[in-house]
C-alpha cells in the first residue's frame, strides 16, 4: 500500500486496486460516487467506515450542500437511514431506479 504518514496524518490510499480508500491498518475506509444521469445528476454520495463506530453515508447536492446522513453499525442500516432522511425531504437521489 502506498499510504504516506507525515505530521500526524495518514493519506488514505486505494485498497488492492479498488475504489475505496483505506488506512494501512484498515480501520478507516472512504468511498464515493456521483450520479451521472437523470434528475439527480451531480449528486455526490460518500460512504465512510471506521472500526470503532461503524458506517455513515452522506448525500450532497450539486452545490455541495449536505442533504442527508445515515449512520449505523451495519452498512445496510446506515444506507437505509440516509434513504429515509432523503425520502422525508421528497428527495429520491439515493434510489437506483432514478438514473
Amino acid at each position: 500500500m502506498s499510504s504516506v504518514q507525515t505530521y500526524g496524518w495518514e493519506t488514505l490510499a486505494p485498497h488492492l486496486g479498488g475504489r475505496r480508500l483505506v488506512d494501512r491498518a484498515e480501520h478507516h475506509q472512504l468511498s464515493g460516487k456521483v450520479r451521472t444521469h437523470g434528475p439527480y445528476k451531480g449528486w455526490f454520495f460518500v460512504k465512510l467506515w471506521n472500526y470503532d463506530e461503524g458506517w455513515s453515508h452522506l448525500a450532497f447536492d450539486p452545490k455541495h450542500t449536505l442533504q442527508g446522513q445515515g449512520y449505523g453499525t451495519t452498512e445496510r442500516d446506515s444506507y437505509q437511514m440516509l434513504r429515509d432522511v432523503l425520502g422525508a425531504k421528497g428527495i429520491g437521489a439515493a434510489r437506483a431506479d432514478l438514473s
